[in-house]
């Protein structure tokens, strides 16, 4: 029991959030990636992405990430004079992070020391916690992988409208924060990351936005590696008696991939039935006689007819 029990609508929410995380399962009840996020001191979904790191090469680099987004300082304080100083340089945040928690020094790369300071007690502590050996060289793959594994909908595409830029995963979009790695200028070049934090602007919730501050730039193909977005059929058609179709793998409304294949499963149904009907197939007008001769049975034999051919080729197909 709570002093003050929260709102129904919140612990649907948490529970939901809870059952993303693969913490509870549709019944509620605590998975065995739950039990090991309830021993953690952390919020969820950051502990999540340790449970998916822990006993990997990226173990290291994931603790090192984390323990930089528990700050609740912002660890980057101001642009170091020299160039080769700045750990943001490379336009990855996730990299930059990393970076200053292992090497980072408050005056030569112009982080915040109380933060700095905060985020290895911090680093420390996980490190004991999950048994983290020496620091690897960073995989930013291997890393990216693990991230997608905990995170599936951290993956976001770049959108212009017109000189605004927005990142979206099919749901809320994000404005680009302004102290994040990644230049607007190479957006372009760049249009595909991995949000890795957020943050809430705005007096009140009616004018609020919410703004990534900080994101790991990706390649396409990594996006396709994880097995992100849907299939979508395009163009059907019959050659050498074999049904194919251009097949484009969607993700945030972007087209990742575009290849002409022979359609397997819900896709192949589709595909016939778009060629039966269209007359690849079969003869539709034949077919619609015979099946308005089998209505006319129906009647006349007091049984229920045939469905219209639209319904009947995707029922039966």
């Amino acid at each position: 029991p709570w002093l003050d029990a929260p709102k129904p609508h919140a612990l649907q929410a948490a529970r939901e959030d809870l059952r993303a995380l693969g913490a509870l399962d549709g019944d509620g009840r605590l998975t065995a990636t739950g039990d090991q996020l309830f021993g953690l001191p952390l919020d969820p979904a950051l502990g999540r992405l340790l449970v998916e790191a822990r006993g990997t090469p990226s173990a290291a680099a994931v603790v090192d990430l984390v323990a930089a987004l528990t700050s609740r300082r912002p660890l980057f304080r101001s642009r170091p004079r020299d160039p080769d100083d700045d750990l943001r340089a490379s336009g990855c945040d996730a990299m930059a992070r990393i970076r200053a928690v292992r090497e980072g020094d408050s005056r030569r790369h112009g982080l915040d020391g109380v933060a700095l300071a905060d985020v290895r007690r911090t680093r420390r502590r996980l490190g004991v916690l999950l048994e983290v050996g020496d620091e690897l060289p960073v995989d930013r793959h291997a890393l990216a992988r693990c991230i997608m594994a905990a995170w599936p909908d951290a993956a976001h595409v770049a959108r212009r409208h017109g000189r605004r830029v927005w990142w979206s995963n099919g749901g809320t979009e994000l404005e680009l924060g302004r102290d994040v790695a990644l230049p607007e200028d190479k957006i372009d070049e760049q249009p595909y990351a991995l949000v890795l934090d957020t943050h809430a602007v705005g007096r009140h919730r009616l004018e609020q936005r919410l703004l990534a501050t900080a994101l790991m730039p990706v390649p396409r193909a990594w996006l396709l590696e994880a097995g992100l977005g849907r299939d979508r059929l395009e163009q059907p058609v019959l050659r050498s008696g074999v049904a194919l179709a251009v097949v484009e793998r969607v993700y945030a409304g972007k087209v990742l991939d575009r290849q002409e294949t022979v359609p397997e499963g819900t896709l192949a149904r589709e595909a016939v039935a778009a060629l039966f009907l269209r007359g690849s197939l079969f003869d539709v007008a034949t077919a619609r006689e015979r099946l308005d001769a089998r209505a006319l049975w129906a009647r006349l034999n007091d049984q229920e007819p045939p469905p219209p051919l639209a319904d009947w080729a995707m029922a039966r197909l």
